[in-house]
């Protein structure tokens, strides 16, 4: 990825070790709490704040601004035996990067297999289809948000020009 963000963690196996987190690509210490502290407010201000944009088979899209968090289930259960999944964060604009959907898959099954993990890879195609389907919201937003910001500024200019006319035909 070029800019932005990109937070990825997963629940730790034993209920009790910290959750391993990547941080831009490096993995953090268990001891760096500030900066664990920092990675999970990121993912924590998406998944309580967004809407859902996709949740399908476990797989979840959360969207908040321009950012948005996936929660994906790894094959391995926890302790307890419950699913444990791995929860990806980005801040980045997907729209401005056709290899953005590639860069978030290839990042997040990396981070799985450093630590140990496997993703089914029926829940990769449907992270892929979340993406996607991410995608195209934001373009529409972005679209909308342009439109709305040129009838504005139309709007602004007719209005000038028709107190320019007035004042000028009162004179």
């Amino acid at each position: 990825m070029k800019n932005g963000k990109l937070v990825i963690l997963a629940q730790a196996l034993d209920n009790v070790s910290p959750d391993p987190i990547e941080f831009n690509g490096k993995l953090l210490p268990d001891d760096d709490d500030e900066m664990r502290n920092v990675a999970a407010s990121f993912v924590n201000t998406v998944t309580r704040n967004g809407e859902p944009v996709f949740d399908e088979d476990r797989v979840r899209l959360t969207a908040y601004e321009d950012a948005f968090v996936i929660v994906l289930p790894s094959v391995e259960r926890d302790s307890r035996n419950r699913i444990a999944p791995i929860l990806c964060y980005s801040s980045y604009n997907a729209s401005e990067d056709e290899g953005f959907h590639d860069s978030i898959v290839d990042s997040l099954v990396d981070f799985a297999k450093k630590i140990e993990r496997n993703i089914d890879p029926m829940h990769i195609k449907l992270m892929r289809e979340s993406l996607l389907i991410f995608k195209k919201k934001t373009l529409k937003q972005k679209h909308t948000r342009v439109f709305t910001t040129l009838g504005i500024i139309v709007a602004v200019i007719v209005l000038l020009l028709l107190l320019v006319c007035v004042r000028f035909w009162k004179i």
